[in-house]
């Protein structure tokens, strides 16, 4: 059986398209975390800190065409999106008030998982209604 790459990214938006949108915004997400994290960790330039964000968007879409790695993806581009939140939200409460952090922090944590949950198990739930016969396991 060959493997078709359009016809799997058709079914995936076909299942369901504002959570496929909404899941590889969270893996763009998660993708710059990692190329920041490689660029602060490992001091790189810009052209290899590209690479790695390109390369880790392009795996976690990957695992977005295959309904068993969708968990993986959920684990990663979900926790990006959580952690971007959270700083996001934490920076900007501690500008209004020194104590506001843990606020924001909490509502960033809140806005994540709830991201979370609206996009990336939306998609698993829908890619699991609409698969056809051949595609699950023996």
């Amino acid at each position: 059986m060959p493997f078709d790459v359009g016809v799997r990214w058709r079914r995936l938006f076909a299942a369901d398209a504002p959570a496929a949108e909404a899941a590889l915004f969270g893996n763009a997400y998660a993708a710059l975390g990692i190329a920041l994290a490689a660029l602060l960790r490992w001091e790189l330039q810009l052209g290899p800190t590209l690479a790695v964000a390109g390369g880790a968007f392009l795996l976690l879409g990957a695992c977005l065409l295959f309904r068993p790695a969708m968990w993986l993806a959920l684990l990663i581009g979900g926790g990006g999106a959580t952690a971007a939140w959270t700083l996001l939200l934490a920076m900007v409460s501690l500008r209004v008030h020194h104590l506001a952090g843990w606020a924001g922090v909490a509502l960033g944590i809140g806005t994540g998982v709830w991201f979370t949950m609206r996009s990336y198990l939306r998609l698993i739930v829908a890619t699991r209604a609409a698969a056809p016969a051949t595609d699950s396991p023996r």
